[in-house]
């Protein structure tokens, strides 16, 4: 293209051409390059796909900046989006939880309906791989075979098991084909099983069941009438599912595997991230055996009041454990919370009925550790402790970077673990920037994937952890002077 981009690796290859990340040589920025080769099916797809661009304008969609040919190949200059392809992001997640499910689902339902709206009739290739995970949200991609209101219909590409059974048999094609493939999608990312190994035995509400079989009728005429009403239908079942967890929180317990490791900073942040993310949340702090204020403080906080013993600190509900004197909440008041995030302070303090849950469902242990060599020493104690009381867990590292978390991890044989981010100010922790690379959560694999009680315990993991990871999966970006 006369010199203009610089070529930096290939990012991807199609049916009629490839993806490029270049770089632009005079104003060095990143673009995405799609070089098409010229045969009469692949001109059409990419021509159509710049047709459709060039229409559109919205945060989800990528930006065309130009496009050109030669004799051989025809080019579109795109936006280059960095993330993970929603295919990458359910699999290294396991299955996404009903809550986010739907939260992506509304949003693709959102970006069709602004589609129609401008002119485009349909998309006509939903699919994981086609939607990119971003750190401001998701990137929907791959126009080349979206029909446009007023065109023919032409040549038309679709990807097994996403495709409606029209488009197979020729039938008209309509918004019904998205709703079809947005129900399969739906039960991808439930379930982290592609097309081929899907079954209909998987967990979920049955308004969202409701919802898949809808969308996945054979015949159109059974599918919801445009993605308006499907997005309804989702809101709806998003409403239900949250009154159901309010009615029965999930309790998330944080213990340390020795003193002064961090188990309080990261039950902070995970209930500030809980409470921000409108998922009511409330703190339960360990006595500390002082007289000091029974709720832990950090550099910067301004606002906090007390009153019935309850604490509101930045906006956070904390209810101090006062050593065992004193429960200012009773049963009825817990179940208006749809997370109970409790800080157990360090094993050795914590009692076995404690750490069992006296029988408690709906519960998961972060067990979290230190770095150094004495430290990982007492972790290895308490994960002993936990395995012999049969308590399931998750493992959570602090204090360490990427290359030593690997280290740990394969050394210490955790199965199920992640890494803590760096955070500053935990009661802030949506708005905090000084996240440490990036956070690791560990797929189930092998035999544990087949074991029903750990499958139960990672569908809590997960349910717990949905929102955090989207926001711990972003790299830390580097402000000027930063030596990270």
């Amino acid at each position: 293209m006369d010199g203009k981009y610089i070529i930096l690796r290939k990012l991807g290859q199609g049916a009629y051409g490839e993806v490029f990340l270049t770089r632009h040589a005079g104003l060095s920025v990143h673009r995405a390059v799609k070089r098409i080769l010229k045969s009469q099916d692949g001109y059409c797809v990419g021509r159509r796909e710049a047709d459709v661009l060039k229409r559109l304008s919205h945060p989800s969609l990528p930006i065309i900046y130009d496009v050109d040919e030669d004799d051989v190949y025809f080019y579109i200059v795109e936006e280059y989006i960095e993330g993970e392809s929603l295919t990458e992001y359910v699999r290294r997640m396991g299955g996404l939880t009903e809550q986010e499910t739907c939260c992506l689902a509304m949003s693709i339902c959102t970006v069709l309906e602004y589609m129609q709206n401008n002119g485009v009739i349909c998309h006509l290739d939903i699919k994981p791989d086609n939607i990119i995970i971003t750190t401001d949200g998701l990137k929907l991609l791959d126009f080349g075979s979206s029909l446009l209101t007023g065109s023919m219909t032409g040549f038309v590409t679709g990807t097994k098991g996403y495709a409606a059974p029209e488009m197979y048999r020729g039938g008209k094609l309509s918004a019904g084909c998205d709703i079809y493939a947005l129900g399969v999608l739906i039960r991808f990312m439930l379930t982290g099983r592609t097309v081929k190994t899907q079954h209909n035995n998987f967990q979920c509400s049955e308004n969202l069941k409701f919802i898949i079989k809808k969308c996945t009728s054979l015949e159109p005429e059974g599918r919801y009438a445009d993605v308006s009403k499907l997005y309804h239908a989702l809101e709806q079942s998003q409403i239900k599912s949250n009154k159901r967890a309010a009615a029965n929180p999930l309790v998330i317990l944080v213990v340390g595997s020795h003193g002064r490791v961090g188990a309080t900073h990261l039950a902070v942040m995970l209930s500030a991230h809980f409470n921000a993310t409108r998922r009511r949340c409330l703190l339960i702090t360990a006595d500390n055996g002082k007289n000091s204020l029974p709720i832990p403080l950090y550099e910067g906080v301004k606002h906090i009041s007390c009153a019935g013993g309850i604490y509101t600190v930045e906006g956070l509900t904390i209810m101090p454990d006062y050593g065992g004197y004193a429960m200012p909440m009773d049963e009825k008041e817990l179940n208006k919370y749809s997370v109970i995030v409790r800080d157990l302070g360090d094993v050795e303090t914590a009692s076995d009925d404690t750490l069992k849950g006296n029988g408690e469902q709906d519960r998961t242990i972060i067990l979290v550790a230190g770095h150094t060599a004495q430290e990982l020493l007492l972790y290895e104690k308490a994960a002993a402790r936990l395995d012999e009381a049969g308590v399931g867990y998750v493992s959570a590292v602090n204090f360490t970077d990427a290359r030593g978390y690997a280290g740990i991890r394969k050394e210490h044989k955790m199965r199920r673990a992640f890494r803590i981010p760096y955070c500053t100010s935990p009661y802030s922790f949506l708005a905090e920037s000084d996240y440490i690379e990036k956070t690791i959560i560990q797929e189930k694999t092998g035999a544990y994937a087949n074991h029903r009680s750990i499958r139960d315990k990672w569908r809590l993991w997960r349910d717990a952890f949905h929102l955090v990871c989207s926001q711990l999966s972003v790299k830390r970006k580097k402000k000027p002077g930063s030596s990270l």
